[in-house]
């Protein structure tokens, strides 16, 4: 079980009063109101409904070459996929792309079925030129949920050297039933974990149990 949750991941992957006090500016909303348009949707437990819903919200269905950094990542997570303890298990990823004015971001949605098992569901919105990490506040408001940790605070045993990756982590929120943890991490040009995950910027993702009819 351990490594199919692992594998429901596209990556394995100021102070703490400003992340919870500060307030959201409109770049921050927007990209937290995409995320929620995007993965918690109504649709947000079966994979399917969830492609046919991006398309109708405009995000253009395209290769994961259109974007090498896009490439790079879908690459890695397919490479890593294969597990001889999960023969029967299986993979599938959709990725989109989506122009906000001059702001061009990505969407991927995946599936992870081990048969008799669990069926989850991933969804993962990235800003490959992002240099800064979103408010986390517009994210603790759109849960309705405080976050669990925040990789600047120092001295916690979550700490990251900021100049490697910021990360806040959210748990499952009530809000949301059957959805696991929401991260939102940003990797610097030039992080050593960009060649671990392939690209470098912001990425907003969680995951859930999928629905299935029995």
């Amino acid at each position: 079980m351990t490594s199919l949750y692992r594998h429901s991941s596209l990556i394995a992957l100021t102070s703490f009063t400003a992340a919870c006090a500060a307030t959201p500016s409109t770049i921050d909303l927007s990209f937290s109101e995409t995320f929620e348009a995007s993965c918690l949707n109504e649709h947000r437990l079966d994979h399917d409904l969830l492609k046919e819903e991006a398309v109708r919200q405009s995000w253009q269905p395209v290769s994961d070459d259109v974007h090498p950094e896009l490439d790079a990542l879908t690459t890695i997570a397919r490479e890593e996929f294969e597990d001889p303890d999960f023969p029967d298990m299986t993979m599938e990823l959709a990725t989109y792309q989506k122009q906000f004015g001059d702001q061009t971001l990505y969407l991927v949605l995946d599936r992870v079925s081990e048969p008799g098992l669990v069926t989850l569901g991933g969804c993962y919105l990235y800003d490959f030129d992002a240099t800064n990490l979103p408010d986390p506040a517009a994210i603790t408001s759109l849960l309705d949920h405080p976050f669990a940790y925040d990789t600047r605070v120092t001295g916690s045993d979550y700490y990251v050297d900021p100049s490697e990756m910021i990360s806040v982590v959210w748990g499952p929120p009530k809000k949301y039933p059957r959805q696991f943890d929401t991260y939102l991490t940003l990797l610097p040009e030039g992080s050593p974990h960009t060649r671990k995950t392939g690209f470098s910027g912001v990425v907003l993702k969680t995951s859930q149990s999928e629905r299935r009819d029995e």
